[in-house]
């Protein structure tokens, strides 16, 4: 059997494509991450063209989803922007200087708000958490949080993910 019909095979046999029962590491172009039991990797590009920016320059995207509604994205040097969230956590270098520690988490608000102040309720489903670092020459910007639910939601994993991030 070629490669590419092994690979289609693999594709259909149960539990394929299922986040994984255990943490994995993942080696990405500036850092490493290590997703918590139940995340994968869902998206990865590591030179997103965007018409807004200059056309000589990219940014990273990786997406990490735990198939539940939780999501976990990361922005390496992505242009400046305004962010819009229900909270926004302060990051600081690790002693070591590879790593992130979570220096300060907010309380999520009931409508998400930029940092300028300015805020936007209307209907919505789920809530959005956004940090950012700057660390060895790159600039880092987080994004994650829950699809569909504000109340309930584990925020170990995403604490996980943060503090388990090295970069070179």
């Amino acid at each position: 059997m070629s490669p590419a019909g092994l690979a289609a095979l693999v594709l259909l046999l149960p539990g394929a494509g299922v986040p994984p029962a255990r943490p994995v590491e993942h080696e990405l172009p500036s850092f490493r991450i290590t997703a918590p039991a139940g995340f994968r990797l869902s998206e990865r590009n590591d030179c997103v063209r965007d018409p807004q920016v200059p056309p000589d320059y990219c940014y990273g995207l990786y997406r990490f989803e735990d198939g539940q509604g939780r999501w976990f994205q990361v922005l390496v040097d992505y242009p400046p922007t305004e962010a819009s969230a229900h909270a926004y956590w302060t990051l600081a270098p690790t002693p070591e200087g590879d790593g992130i520690a979570i220096a300060a988490e907010e309380p999520l608000r009931r409508c998400p708000m930029t940092l300028a102040g300015d805020s936007g309720c209307g209907p919505q489903r789920g809530f959005r958490i956004a940090a950012w670092i700057e660390l060895r020459g790159h600039h880092y910007l987080f994004g994650f949080g829950h699809e569909r639910r504000r109340k309930g939601v584990d925020l170990g994993p995403f604490r996980d993910l943060v503090r388990s991030i090295r970069v070179r």
